[in-house]
């Protein structure tokens, strides 16, 4: 089919962000369970707990309790 049309449509790609997301997340919770400091291992778990609708909504449309977990995550991830 040399005419054929290529279509992304929104569930798919929205299914590879969300597992690419998890996929990360969890990486970053291994690195963070070999940290020796306590206090750094605590914290970066924290930052990154429960931070995913905050990760994948727009910046514009989030609530103040997502707007503080983004700013978080953003700190423990050390991103400006």
């Amino acid at each position: 089919m040399p005419n054929a049309v290529v279509v992304a449509d929104i569930f798919h790609v929205m299914k590879q962000i969300n597992e690419e997301l998890d996929k990360q997340i969890k990486t970053e919770n291994r690195a963070a369970q070999k940290e020796k400091s306590k206090k750094k291992k605590e914290n970066i778990l924290s930052g990154l707990a429960k931070s995913k609708y905050a990760l994948l909504k727009n910046e514009c449309n989030l609530n103040e309790n997502q707007k503080e977990k983004l700013e978080q995550v953003k700190k423990v991830l050390h991103i400006v």
